[in-house]
């Protein structure tokens, strides 16, 4: 990605601390970026191929929830305490896991 900003740094002239960042994209053609994905982890043992297992599993995962959230009018969450957290993510895993076993869930 950095191929496509400009990136400057100005430094306080006494400390050699960063004062201030200013970036710009570059003018890269929309083509370039049909169908492609950047992911940034952490995890850097990971290759390319578990990392984009990783990523659709938790798009799948998370689009599941939602779906399951919105059914059971769970959605907005405004919780506030750990005892009501704890509760909600219990009922959408067990719902979860509802679906897993009336579906095939990878």
């Amino acid at each position: 990605m950095a191929r496509h900003y400009t990136i400057e740094v100005e430094k306080h002239p006494h400390s050699n601390l960063a004062t201030r960042l200013h970036f710009e994209r570059t003018n890269v053609a929309a083509k370039e970026y049909a169908g492609v994905y950047c992911l940034r982890t952490n995890m850097l043992d990971w290759d390319a191929g578990k990392l984009w297992r990783t990523y659709i599993v938790l798009t799948d995962l998370e689009a599941v929830f939602r779906s399951l959230k919105s059914g059971l009018g769970m959605r907005p969450v405004y919780h506030q305490t750990t005892q009501r957290v704890e509760g909600h993510l219990w009922i959408t895993l067990l719902a979860y896991h509802l679906v897993c076993i009336t579906s095939v869930c990878v």
